[in-house]
């Protein structure tokens, strides 16, 4: 749709690479990609859990906050933990890990999966707006603020 293509052209913009392969969790609002990157990066834990999620605490209306994604995590079964990395190093976040961008495509923040190295300097992120996409690792640090929530699920 419109929101879908501005969102993607801004991605692309911004230096993102659109990799079509594997499902992912997108989001369905314009206020629920926390939630959809928890979901995405639970089910790559092997703790999936629904989308959207009658039992979750998280807000339905104006999106959710870090903490409140820590909290909801939680309630899944991982430990999770709020984290601020260098964004120029990457490769220090314990992945998948869900990351706070600067700004959104559409509007002002936003919640993306890093889920690793994708080659030599490039980054596989899931973005609940728009798919997977990989990144440089100076495109990405131009977007994310060095805000994650990093997972430990039992057993590991």
């Amino acid at each position: 749709g419109g929101e879908d293509g501005l969102a993607r052209g801004a991605a692309w913009m911004r230096g993102a690479e659109f990799v079509e392969r594997g499902p992912g969790v997108r989001q369905r609002t314009r206020s629920d990609c926390g939630a959809a990157a928890l979901a995405h990066a639970m089910r790559r834990l092997g703790r999936p859990v629904p989308f959207p999620d009658p039992e979750s605490g998280l807000p339905v209306a104006g999106g959710c906050t870090l903490p409140e994604l820590v909290e909801e995590a939680r309630r899944c079964g991982a430990d999770a933990r709020a984290v601020r990395h260098d964004p120029l190093r990457p490769g220090r976040v314990r992945t998948p890990a869900v990351l706070f961008w600067r700004q959104g495509w559409i509007r002002p923040g936003h919640f993306v999966v890093l889920e690793g190295p994708a080659g030599a300097d490039s980054w596989s992120v899931f973005d609940p707006a728009v798919g997977r996409v990989r990144f440089s690792t100076r495109s990405l640090a131009r977007l994310w603020t060095g805000n994650a929530l990093e997972f430990t699920v039992s057993g590991e």
